[in-house]
């Protein structure tokens, strides 16, 4: 028997879930599916499905070797469609993983415009800020905000996303607008869960790190929050400019400190050095560069808005 129909056969009774389905599909008779889904089992040494009345299902080492011979079957279709110059039929699946709001505003129209293009791909899309293991939960790549650690992955720096320093008109006639940094001392603080614990706001002056404390209010991991919190009087927040920007240009909010070099963190696609990367993952992140690298993460500079 053939490798490539001995996996297309079980792919498909896989998907279908039962041997006449899979009979079906493949226009043979339903004896032949079952022997040869028993034949490859008994090549292999191992068992791939089980069965029972409701239909198979695959054991975990079948889940894991329906999972390769989904990814090879693409792979030969995409290679066939590329040697045929046909591109914009690549077949398969890619799961990746992307931050919340910055995949909401710049990433997610780009996968959308991407599946128009490919109409037989299934993209599976996690919108987190948590740091995925990309080995161990089977993502192809993910898009991460500040510099990897891993010496494991593959990184692209496609970004810098600046942050401003905002509060309500409100609240700065309150505590006054200050005209340094350390004028925000002691004021309430509504920060980023993981990254302000200590209430601490860091900006660069004559090429030095500098902090000032605030006192935390609010934490929370959710900018939005802390945006809201922050139009609502309660504090300030340092968030990145493309969120703060409809607040900004509403009058909601205002910026000050502009001129000091606040918080900034690299955008990166980071994708694992020993993954195999299929035609369709790797295209798709061609794809998220190309168009991340011309991007103005910033949306407008706080200057712009406050002119």
């Amino acid at each position: 028997m053939n490798r490539f129909a001995e996996m297309k056969t079980f792919v498909n009774v896989i998907e279908s879930g039962s041997l006449s389905a899979a009979a079906d599909q493949l226009g043979v008779a339903v004896s032949a599916v079952s022997r040869r889904i028993k034949e490859l089992e008994e090549r292999l040494g191992v068992r791939l499905a089980n069965r029972s009345t409701r239909g198979l299902s695959p054991t975990p080492l079948g889940q894991a070797y329906y999972e390769r011979c989904v990814y090879i079957l693409s792979e030969l279709e995409n290679a066939d469609s590329l040697i045929g110059n046909n591109v914009d039929k690549l077949h398969g699946k890619t799961r990746f993983s992307i931050p919340q709001e910055l995949g909401k505003e710049f990433v997610v129209p780009i996968v959308i415009e991407f599946a128009k293009s490919h109409p037989d791909s299934v993209l599976d899309i996690m919108l987190s800020d948590r740091e995925v293991d990309l080995v161990t939960e089977s993502y192809d790549f993910a898009i991460r905000i500040g510099a990897p650690q891993d010496t494991n992955l593959n990184t692209v720096k496609v970004g810098e996303i600046s942050y401003s320093v905002a509060a309500s008109p409100g609240f700065w006639e309150q505590y006054g607008h200050p005209e340094t940094p350390m004028d925000l001392e002691g004021m309430p603080l509504l920060a980023y869960r993981a990254a302000m614990m200590q209430g601490k706001l860091f900006y660069e002056h004559q090429a030095q790190s500098h902090f000032v404390r605030l006192k935390p209010r609010i934490l929370s991991n959710s900018g939005k929050c802390l945006i809201q919190a922050a139009i609502a009087g309660l504090g300030i927040c340092l968030e990145p400019d493309f969120m703060l920007a409809p607040a900004l240009q509403s009058g909601q909010l205002e910026s000050v400190l502009s001129h000091c070099s606040w918080f900034r963190r690299e955008v990166y696609v980071v994708s694992s050095k020993g993954r195999p990367m299929s035609i369709l993952a790797q295209r798709l992140i061609d794809k998220i560069t190309e168009r991340l690298a011309v991007q103005n993460f910033s949306n407008h500079s706080c200057s712009e808005l406050n002119n």
